[in-house]
């Protein structure tokens, strides 16, 4: 067994250990307290408080509610997401090859979970916590998939599964997933967190950034942070220099966007900064329907190809007539 095998093994005892005097709240506060380096939080509950409370003691990490249900008046502070997407095991699959999150809760009593979704809630984050009341149908299917008990507390029982996740297979939303992603390296632990391009020649370590893709926000419809927030923040990226300047090389941290593959010198540009660049971005960072966001980033990939090669535009006419107007 290898050091990071037997580092999660011991871990995970003691936190099994000494979950068993807590309960739930109080259990996932104090994992959190193991890292030493901002992370990314992902909740699936009907509720905004717990999350909330969570997210007030972390301020350096982003914290994400995905949640349909209407929350009525809801107070998010400026590290917290809101996804409002429809939860199904198809959208929570393919959030888990898009995005790496450290710690996930599941809360199952709040938001139902079907059995046949614990497969691929399994694999949502390298930390999974649920939720689960003692008479629930869902407890076979959780220890099945490798889930254990770390607390048994009156009509509560909460399960938890490590997982080592050291890649995506999907580099964005909108792309195909494959294994041949494992060469953009995750390495992960409690102290640090870092990209490695194992595709280029002496690849260097990236610190990874909290958050989740931009266009992972956009397809699963965020409602926060609001999209006035988000124009303002394109806005302020517009002058920082970047070859590939598109959303998704754009992580939402919560109000603030940042800006991620920043390391690509040895490329030529990718993109441009022109007026219809930027009224393109803006339009994107406004729309709220997924065709239309999934139209909006495909028109940004093609103007920013027929500007930087212009000999592009000859052998796509057909695409070009679609692209006018929109």
């Amino acid at each position: 067994m290898g050091f990071i095998q037997m580092f999660y093994l011991k871990t995970s005892i003691f936190l099994i250990i000494m979950c068993l005097q807590f309960d739930s709240i109080m259990c996932l506060e104090r994992y959190l307290n193991y890292f030493n380096r901002p992370i990314t939080y992902l909740e699936i509950s009907s509720e905004i408080e717990h999350i909330t409370s969570l997210a007030q003691k972390n301020k350096e990490s982003t914290f994400i509610l995905w949640s349909s249900n209407n929350i009525i008046n809801p107070t998010y502070l400026d590290n917290m997401i809101h996804l409002s997407e429809l939860l199904t095991k198809d959208t929570i699959q393919r959030f888990s090859e898009c995005e790496h999150i450290d710690i996930a809760f599941i809360n199952s009593e709040q938001q139902k979970i079907p059995r046949s979704w614990v497969t691929v809630i399994a694999c949502l984050a390298e930390h999974v916590f649920i939720q689960v009341n003692y008479d629930s149908i869902l407890q076979d299917e959780l220890r099945a998939v490798g889930f254990e008990t770390i607390e048994k507390k009156q009509s509560k029982v909460m399960y938890y599964k490590a997982n080592k996740i050291t890649f995506l297979k999907r580099t964005q939303w909108l792309e195909p997933a494959s294994n041949g992603n494992a060469v953009r390296e995750i390495i992960s632990s409690y102290d640090t967190k870092f990209f490695l391009k194992k595709y280029i020649k002496d690849p260097k370590p990236i610190p990874w950034k909290s958050g989740i893709n931009f266009m992972t926000f956009k397809m699963l419809k965020g409602i926060y942070p609001r999209s006035d927030q988000l124009c303002s923040e394109v806005l302020k990226m517009y002058n920082i220099p970047h070859l590939d300047w598109m959303p998704n090389n754009m992580v939402v941290q919560g109000k603030n966007l940042t800006l991620i593959d920043m390391d690509n010198s040895n490329y030529e540009a990718k993109t441009v900064r022109t007026d219809i660049m930027l009224e393109l971005m803006i339009l994107f960072a406004k729309e709220i329907k997924p065709d239309n966001i999934r139209y909006l980033f495909n028109l940004i990939i093609f103007y920013c190809r027929i500007m930087v090669h212009p000999e592009y535009m000859t052998y796509n006419r057909s695409l070009s007539k679609l692209a006018i107007g929109y």
